[in-house]
């Protein structure tokens, strides 16, 4: 533990280390719905999207993440002088858990100081949680206090009465500058996403010129995939998620000396649980229904990072995975068998009775046309023509409205 003196000193280092421009937007905003606001940020040098080329819109943003923002957004905005001299000048702040070595260790500092991010118990700050809709509420109301002093309260949401930032959620709300949803709630408790966090900041800007996201993607893409088939050979009816991921894996150049039949025998299995590994056996299909024979998409991209780079992509909306493809990452997505309308059955998972999609199929999509919103598709239940490659476009529609039935896909890069 160790005590860190905050002044101007912090603000020297602040501007004397403002993030640089990055020379291109990340591949996954550029086609995004808050791409501009995004993107000026990132030209401002609020925000800087890291490694691999992504910003990860939809991430949720962790108390750190959000402390170094937000000290870099007044940095930009000019208004340091506004938190008042008092506040900044020789002053010491004693954290457990940020280490001095930490890079967002100046930007944590000064936020707690300033009463921006509340701490747990005066010592302790939790970096590495996620930022709440109340914290975010009280963060934004520190700058806006000050800012615009007259904005009062109007409208009760029915579930904050017992947040310590109330009146503050009612205050931004009002204002605009946040929001609360259709059924009269404002889900104080709930995660901030990185996207919402920017966008709220950059709906009180003043004065920022707007820059546009430049789009690279290209408009269509299709990536070359070594077709895998999970009924030829090698018969196994009910593997499909674990075909259509080796299939993904080998098309990014991993895997290159892995079969099928050793890919599947390595899976992960569990009797009944599916958040767990493979139920049953991908060999063999449960006529009787009782069973879900399936793995769900954070067991299945664990396994696959064995080989290579894979991610849970669950939960992601499509324009992401429409980022993905267009960069030419496959995508495996849990949709249903010959795009039927999907239909559920109760299941026994370990004991506990769940109401789940009954004919469920994962396939790869390995491109996409923006132009026709369509997705090139690679299809491993080739049953019908066993000895050929199934592969065909999908109506977007189509595959949108079956994702979204259930979110669960895994990426691999």
């Amino acid at each position: 533990m160790k005590k860190l003196a905050l002044g101007a000193i912090v603000f020297a280092a602040m501007l004397s280390a403002a993030i640089a421009v990055q020379a291109a937007a990340p591949y996954d905003i550029q086609r995004y719905w808050a791409a501009d606001a995004i993107n000026t940020f990132i030209e401002y040098g609020v925000i800087n999207y890291g490694e691999n080329d992504r910003f990860r819109p939809e991430d949720d943003i962790t108390r750190a993440e959000a402390a170094q923002i937000f000290m870099d957004f007044i940095r930009v905005m000019g208004a340091d002088g506004l938190l008042g001299t008092d506040k900044t000048d020789s002053v010491y702040v004693e954290l457990w858990d940020v280490p001095e070595d930490r890079q967002d260790y100046d930007a944590v500092c000064y936020c707690v100081r300033n009463d921006m991010i509340r701490t747990v118990d005066g010592v302790r700050f939790k970096p590495d949680e996620f930022l709440t809709r109340e914290d975010f509420a009280h963060m934004l109301n520190s700058y806006t206090s000050v800012k615009w002093p007259y904005w009062t309260a109007e409208n009760w949401y029915i579930d904050v009465q017992g947040s310590y930032a109330c009146l503050e959620i009612e205050k931004l709300c009002t204002a605009g500058v946040l929001s609360g949803y259709d059924d009269g709630t404002y889900r104080p408790y709930d995660r901030v996403s990185r996207t919402d966090f920017i966008c709220a900041l950059y709906s009180i800007t003043e004065g920022w010129e707007k820059k546009p996201v430049e789009v690279t993607l290209p408009q269509s893409n299709i990536i070359d995939v070594p077709y895998i088939s999970q009924v030829y050979p090698v018969y196994a009816p009910v593997g499909c998620e674990p075909t259509s991921l080796l299939m993904a894996l080998k098309a990014k150049g991993y895997a290159a000396d892995v079969d099928l039949r050793t890919f599947l025998d390595e899976l992960p299995k569990t009797e009944s649980n599916p958040a767990k590994g493979f139920v049953g056996s991908p060999y063999v299909a449960d006529k009787t229904k009782k069973t879900r024979t399936t793995i769900y998409p954070a067991p299945l991209a664990e396994y696959g990072r064995r080989y290579g780079d894979c991610e849970d992509f669950s939960d992601k909306s499509v324009n992401l995975i429409q980022a993905e493809l267009l960069h030419g990452n496959p995508v495996v997505v849990y949709v249903t068998l010959w795009w039927e309308k999907p239909y559920y059955r109760w299941y026994n998972i370990e004991g506990e009775m769940q109401y789940l999609l009954s004919n469920n199929h994962a396939l790869l999509l390995c491109g996409y046309d923006s132009v026709n919103n369509s997705y090139y598709v690679a299809d491993p239940y080739n049953v019908n023509n066993r000895y050929s490659e199934y592969k065909y476009w999908q109506s977007g529609d189509l595959v949108n409205s079956l994702y979204y039935e259930r979110c669960d896909a895994v990426v691999v890069r």
